[in-house]
């Protein structure tokens, strides 16, 4: 039975209500906003990252929806009215009047397309309404209930975007992931990481969907289908940084934990089509590349790109460098030699944040032997500018140890900013939390939860956004080149 209703638009989102007979509360559910025909469709889906949640009125609960996200809000912006259409299959959410402004061309039909390639994957309620089906149907069988003309055909198939599944391994605290997500074409369904301190910064930036639990533990048969595996596995143990740990046994534990990689993927049902896998240089070298044969031997019907990518050269701030391995069974993906001049500085990442940012007031205070030490250090200098009757350091100290940023200057990897005593160009204290999720490319909404020397980790151990986008964007266009041949 179709159910029909008028709603106000909101600056706030969709929210909306329905009769309790309708949908029950509690269940799962995705959503699709296509700014072709200027709708939201919104599908029960138990693999949905959405619940419905409930509304209380005098005498029942109804069941309630309520979704915030920026593309819906952008949409819903557009409209003098709503109508929501609670079909068997799904509910349509209809923009009116304002509709035809959009200017957007793209379809975004997302959770539609199904995981087969060149199929789309139409959710079709059983008579119960309990549970849903799925039918495939081709891509010229879904343009054709569209009452697509031969003429629009091509450009739309051109503008059809699929959204991708990503289980992500060895996940921290999301920064590769976020630069993934932020394409608007990355869809995460399942994350793992053993440290149970970064789940809270996940879930806020990402979606509610990680596992803690030690990976050697997880097995195929736990993890959903996936498009795409991510994995940036443990580089304290490949790290310069951490020289002094490198030959222990604990180091090589973690070194191994690459094979867990090879081993989850060889275990899933239906292989990813691509493994992408980032980890610091000394990965490639270490033990003779014992480690990157591991990944290249344990997954022969991958074909290989292993590069190291500097993140300035990218779009990035800094002088962070990753390598990148992605293991592709849909044709060899091939990471461009690029560099994006003029280089970004240091004060073109500082000069963004204020204190409307996340975690502004995050720094360490530093004690008053530390600031004595500080003050001597210009901008670009480190430990060498401290006189050796202040302090005296050894030969081989890392060079970024008491490390003052330059305005004008590429910044340097950022490390641990409290071990390290990394400050900004001015001031005698260590970056903020927030400054340094400005230099590693992050925007004043990702926030960091937690301790204040776990959020400082977590930087450190994270990917620069520069770094991330321009590998998903490489894989992406391998994976739509797939979807829908050239015409």
């Amino acid at each position: 039975m179709e159910i029909r209703k008028k709603i106000k638009n909101s600056k706030r989102g969709l929210t909306f209500s329905l009769s309790e007979n309708s949908i029950k509360i509690g269940t799962h559910y995705r959503y699709v906003v296509d700014k072709v025909r200027h709708q939201i469709l919104i599908i029960p889906d138990e693999n949905g990252q959405l619940i419905v949640s409930r509304k209380k009125t005098k005498y029942s609960e109804k069941p309630l929806f309520d979704i915030r996200s920026k593309d819906v809000r952008e949409m819903v912006a557009t409209a003098d009215y709503l109508e929501v259409v609670a079909e068997e299959s799904q509910i349509v959410v209809f923009a009116l009047k304002k509709a035809n402004t959009a200017k957007s061309k793209i379809c975004s039909i997302e959770e539609i397309f199904g995981t087969a390639i060149g199929k789309i994957v139409i959710p079709y309620a059983k008579a119960s309404g309990s549970e849903s089906e799925f039918y495939q149907y081709s891509l010229d069988d879904w343009l054709s209930t569209m009452s697509v003309s031969d003429d629009d055909r091509p450009s739309i198939i051109r503008d059809v975007k699929k959204i991708y599944d990503v289980v992500s391994l060895f996940s921290g605290a999301g920064l590769f992931d976020k630069a993934w997500l932020d394409t608007g074409r990355f869809r995460f369904v399942y994350a793992n990481d053993f440290n149970e301190e970064v789940k809270d910064t996940y879930t806020y930036n990402i979606g509610d969907h990680m596992v803690c639990k030690d990976i050697r533990k997880v097995k195929g048969n736990e993890l959903p289908f996936a498009d795409v595996f991510l994995a940036s596995p443990c580089c304290q143990a490949f790290s310069n940084a951490n020289r002094r740990n490198l030959n222990t046994i604990e180091s090589e534990e973690k070194r191994l934990l690459v094979e867990e990689i090879v081993r989850l993927t060889n275990e899933v049902r239906d292989k990813p089509k691509v493994v992408v896998v980032e980890n610091v240089p000394r990965m490639l070298t270490k033990e003779n590349g014992l480690y990157i044969s591991k990944l290249l031997e344990g997954l022969p019907e991958y074909e290989a790109e292993v590069k190291i990518i500097c993140d300035y050269k990218v779009g990035g701030y800094t002088m962070r460098e990753r390598c990148i391995v992605i293991l592709s069974r849909i044709g060899k993906i091939t990471l461009p030699d690029i560099e994006v001049l003029p280089a970004k500085t240091v004060k073109d990442a500082l000069k963004q944040v204020d204190s409307t940012w996340y975690n502004y007031n995050d720094y360490t205070i530093p004690k008053q032997e530390t600031v004595k030490k500080m003050k001597y250090v210009p901008q670009g200098g480190n430990w060498k500018d401290i006189p050796k009757d202040i302090f005296s350091y050894g030969p081989h100290t890392h060079s970024d140890i008491m490390r003052r940023l330059s305005y004008d200057e590429i910044a340097p990897t950022i490390t641990n900013v409290r071990k390290n005593n990394i400050m900004p160009p001015e001031g005698d204290r260590c970056l903020s939390v927030a400054e340094s999720t400005a230099l590693m490319g992050l925007k004043k909404d990702f926030r960091l939860i937690g301790r204040l020397g776990a959020k400082q980790q977590m930087i450190a151990n994270g990917v620069t956004q520069a770094i991330g986008k321009f590998v998903a964007n490489t894989v992406l266009k391998q994976l739509d080149r797939m979807l829908i041949p050239a015409t």
